[in-house]
């Protein structure tokens, strides 16, 4: 799967992909420094890494100027908006609208795993980060819309949704899958240590223990 990030001029498309992963490495290396825990980072880089296919895939490539972009700003900039739950205008195809849902649930899965490993919550606030989360990429999608004058990709209310259900379909899995470890280690009397101590920790955290 490539991950270039391109963004298209009149004349050119440019790349900032390096760009991109450069900040991811300062990020990560400041979360280093400031918490000189290893298995943090390595949680931190994993999910990073997922995180820049996730932009790749959902916000380029970008057409800023040039024949494609003066033909979208010349059309209606809400043909490219929908604001109906489960109203399909771009896929007719049934085959087409299930393979599109289940895309955008499997895209937010790993977010909802992962991200307990980095920043521990409780099952409660679970209520608002779901429709937050759900609702990020499209509305990403819009302020960049917004401002090179067309709507680059479709922004869809269903696309969020889908997104927010795959944020709890990976939450779910994180919370079977700690629980399943305090469980295991539990039973067999395992001791914690390294990274096992550390998803120990966040596994106790999460279930409110």
């Amino acid at each position: 799967m490539s991950l270039d990030m391109v963004i298209y001029t009149a004349t050119y498309g440019f790349s900032v992909t390096n760009y991109v992963i450069g900040m991811l490495i300062v990020i990560l290396t400041i979360s280093w420094v400031r918490t000189r825990n290893l298995s943090h980072t390595i949680c931190a880089s994993i999910f990073g890494i997922y995180f820049l296919f996730v932009i790749r895939n959902t916000l380029f490539p970008l057409h800023i100027a040039g024949g494609f972009a003066d033909s979208m700003r010349a059309g209606s900039f809400m043909s490219g908006v929908n604001l109906i739950p489960f109203n399909f205008p771009y896929s007719p195809e049934l085959s087409s609208i299930i393979r599109e849902l289940l895309l955008n649930v499997i895209l937010l899965v790993p977010f909802g795993f992962g991200l307990s490993f980095l920043v521990p919550f409780r099952a409660k606030n679970i209520v608002w980060l779901a429709p937050i989360v759900g609702v990020s990429i499209e509305t990403i999608q819009l302020i960049i819309s917004l401002i090179i004058g067309y709507p680059y990709r479709a922004i869809d209310i269903t696309d969020a949704i889908m997104n927010a259900l795959g944020f709890l379909v990976g939450y779910g899995m994180f919370r079977l899958f700690a629980w399943l470890y305090i469980a295991t280690t539990h039973r067999f009397s395992i001791e914690h240590v390294g990274l096992g101590k550390y998803i120990y920790r966040i596994g106790n955290y999460s279930w409110g223990n």
